[in-house]
């Protein structure tokens, strides 16, 4: 059985430092979108999508985008963005791990920016 425990403290040991910047949007009386970013820091496992990735061969995604594995309890959506070694990353999927009706990880499949 997964213990969510094992998982956080596995992400907060080798994880790196990224930055999780929520989207938030609102529209002005004509329809334009304004969008405001609330910016955390967190720890994530990343991993680089290579080449020969069924991700990359499908044409979803390039090599060189990123996955990045979370703490289930982090609230993420998808649009929000990641900014991981000075680049941004666009939140393309939001993957859960379940376990039992809890989420104990979230894998967060992105596209550079």
């Amino acid at each position: 059985m997964i213990n969510s425990n094992i998982v956080n403290r596995e992400i907060d040991k080798y994880g790196s430092s990224i930055i999780l910047k929520t989207v938030t949007s609102s529209y002005n009386d004509y329809g334009d979108e304004d969008k405001t970013y609330v910016s955390n820091s967190i720890k994530a496992v990343v991993n680089i999508i290579g080449g020969e990735s069924e991700l990359v061969t499908e044409g979803k995604y390039t090599a060189g985008d990123k996955i990045f594995f979370v703490k289930g309890t982090i609230t993420v959506k998808i649009g929000d963005v990641i900014v991981h070694s000075s680049n941004n990353y666009i939140i393309e999927e939001v993957l859960e791990g379940e376990l039992n009706d809890t989420t104990y990880v979230k894998e967060l499949r992105s596209k550079r920016e």
